[in-house]
C-alpha cells in the first residue's frame, strides 16, 4: 500500500525543493470527530473515511516556513511549520483551520481540525450553516521518500 501512496505522489507530480531525507508520505490510518444532526440539532460522535495522503517536504523559495504540507493532488500547501523538526524529532505545524503533529522517529502523525464547532457565529446555532464544517482528529503514518 505504501508503494501505491509514493507511486501516485509522483505521478501526481508533488514538487519541491527539498532533499529525498527531507520528503515524507503520510497516510491517514483513522479520523473521528463530531457531526451536526439537524434533525436533533446535537453534535454527535462520527467516523470519517481516511484517504488522506499528504507530503512533508521543504518549500520552495518562496515560503517562509521550514517544512510545509501538501495533500496529494492538491497545488498548494495546506500547513506551514515555522520552525523545523525539534532535537525530540516533532515537527509541529499549523494548518488551515488546526493543527499537525509528526514524529519522524516513529512515523506517526496527528491532525487536528478545529473548525465547525466553536466558530459557528451565534446566529447561525441551530441552522444549516452549523453543520457545514465539522472538527476531527486524524492519525497516520509518514514514511520518508
Amino acid at each position: 500500500m505504501r508503494i501505491a501512496v509514493l507511486i501516485s505522489a509522483l505521478m501526481i507530480g508533488v514538487s519541491t525543493s527539498a532533499n529525498a531525507e527531507d520528503k515524507y508520505i503520510c497516510a491517514a490510518d483513522s479520523s473521528v470527530g463530531f457531526a451536526y444532526n439537524q434533525l436533533t440539532q446535537t453534535w454527535n460522535n462520527a467516523s470519517f473515511n481516511s484517504e488522506a495522503r499528504y507530503v512533508v517536504s521543504e518549500p520552495g523559495e518562496s515560503e517562509e516556513s521550514e517544512y510545509v504540507i501538501t495533500e496529494i493532488g492538491q497545488q498548494f500547501p495546506d500547513g506551514f511549520c515555522k520552525n523545523g523538526f525539534n532535537e525530540y524529532g516533532f515537527l509541529h505545524c499549523n494548518t488551515i483551520g488546526g493543527s499537525f503533529k509528526f514524529n519522524r522517529n516513529t512515523g506517526r502523525y496527528l491532525l487536528a481540525y478545529h473548525f465547525g464547532y466553536y466558530s459557528v457565529p451565534k446566529e447561525d446555532l441551530g441552522t444549516v450553516e452549523e453543520g457545514n464544517n465539522t472538527p476531527y482528529i486524524e492519525i497516520g503514518t509518514c514514511s520518508p521518500f
